[in-house]
C-alpha cells in the first residue's frame, strides 16, 4: 500500500518539527515529503511534491491559509487538507469548514490532535478539535437566520420536509433549500447531526 505523502506548512520550526513527529507516529499510513515556512514556498512544494495531505497553518508570513487553500483547489482539488490556527474567531472557522478541508486543529491542543485528525482522514471523516468544534456550534446560532432554526428546530422533533412545510405555510422545495443552507453553515451533512446541534444548543 502506498503511503501519503504529506506536506507540512508552519512558519514556526519548532511546530513543523512537533508535527513532522506525530506524522511519522504513523509510518505505516504517512510520511512527509516536505516543509514550507511560507506561502511562496509552500506552492512550489505542492506543485513539485504533489502531496496527498497538507497540513497548513492559518497564519502565514505575509499571507493566510485561504490563500493557500485556494491553489489547492484549483491545482488539484483531491488534496486533502488540516488546518492549524490559535483563532477562534467564528468567521474564519466558518469558512474553513464550509470548505473541503478535513479537519481544523486547535494549536493548543495540536500535539494531542494531530494523531486523531490524521485517522480521521484516513477513515473518510473530519475532525474539530473540541474548542474549535465549541467556537463553530456557538457561531451557527449566530450565522443561523431566525427561519432557519424555526426549521431547524422542527428537523430535530423528526419531521418531515412535507409536515414542517404545511407548519409554515411553504413549499417542500423551500424547506430543502432552508435545510441545505442550515447544514452549509453549520458544517454537517445529516438530519441528525441538525437534531444534535440542536440540542447541543438547547435550541429543542
Amino acid at each position: 500500500m502506498s503511503l501519503e505523502k504529506v506536506l507540512i506548512i508552519d512558519d514556526h520550526p519548532i511546530v513543523r518539527a512537533g508535527l513532522k513527529t506525530e506524522v511519522e507516529r504513523l509510518s505505516d499510513t504517512f510520511t512527509v515529503v516536505g516543509e514550507a515556512e511560507e506561502a511562496v514556498r509552500a506552492l512550489q512544494m505542492i506543485q513539485t511534491e504533489n502531496p496527498s495531505v497538507i497540513l497548513l497553518d492559518h497564519h502565514l508570513r505575509g499571507s493566510s491559509g485561504f490563500e493557500v487553500l485556494e491553489f489547492i483547489r484549483k491545482f488539484n482539488a483531491s488534496i486533502r487538507v488540516i488546518v492549524f490556527t490559535q483563532s477562534l474567531e467564528s468567521a474564519i472557522l466558518k469558512t474553513y469548514w464550509n470548505s473541503p478541508v478535513v479537519a481544523i486543529v486547535s494549536k493548543g491542543s495540536y500535539i494531542e490532535d494531530v494523531p486523531k485528525a490524521l485517522l480521521a482522514l484516513k477513515n473518510g471523516d473530519r475532525f474539530l478539535s473540541e474548542n474549535i468544534r465549541q467556537a463553530i456550534d456557538k457561531a451557527g446560532v449566530e450565522v443561523l437566520t431566525k427561519r432557519e432554526i424555526e426549521v431547524a428546530r422542527m428537523v430535530a422533533t423528526g419531521r418531515s420536509n412535507k409536515e414542517i412545510a404545511e407548519a409554515l405555510g411553504c413549499s417542500d422545495q423551500t424547506i430543502k433549500t432552508h435545510k441545505t443552507n442550515i447544514m452549509t453553515k453549520l458544517g454537517v451533512n445529516t438530519s441528525v447531526e441538525v437534531a444534535m446541534w440542536v440540542t447541543k444548543q438547547g435550541l429543542s
